[in-house]
C-alpha cells in the first residue's frame, strides 16, 4: 500500500516539477501474445528438460549429466522469469499513469477548470 502511494506521490512531483512522465506503451508490446510466448517456452524447456533426464539415465556418468541439465532448466526459467516480470513492470507503469490520469481528470473538474492534455 505505501508503494502505492509512494508511486503516486513521485508521479505527482514529477508533474509538479515540470518532469516528463514515463508514457504508458513505452515498450511497444502484446502483453497477451508475450505472456503466450513465455508459456510456450516454459512447455518446450520442461519437454527438453525430461527428454535429457532420460538420456542421462542412460550414460555412464548420470549425476554430471543430471547436474548440467538441472543448470541449463534453472538459466532458461530464469531468462523466461525476467521477460515475465518486465512485462509486469510495464503494466503496473501503465496503471500507475492511468491513475494518476484519472485524478487529474477529477482534481481538475472539481476546481471547474478542465484537465489538460497530457
Amino acid at each position: 500500500m505505501t508503494r502505492i502511494i509512494f508511486l503516486a506521490m513521485a508521479l505527482l512531483a514529477q508533474v509538479a516539477l515540470g518532469q516528463p512522465v514515463v508514457e504508458p506503451g513505452q515498450l511497444p508490446m502484446d502483453v497477451e501474445g508475450e505472456r503466450r510466448r513465455i508459456q510456450a517456452e516454459r512447455l518446450q524447456e520442461g519437454e527438453r528438460h525430461t527428454r535429457q533426464e532420460v538420456t542421462c539415465y542412460g550414460r555412464f556418468a548420470v549425476t554430471d549429466c543430471l547436474l548440467a541439465n538441472r543448470a541449463l532448466r534453472r538459466e532458461v526459467l530464469d531468462r523466461l522469469h525476467k521477460q515475465e516480470s518486465t512485462i509486469q513492470a510495464q503494466e503496473r507503469k501503465e496503471k500507475a499513469f492511468e491513475q494518476l490520469q484519472r485524478v487529474r481528470d477529477k482534481a481538475g473538474a472539481k476546481d471547474g477548470v478542465p484537465a489538460a492534455a497530457p
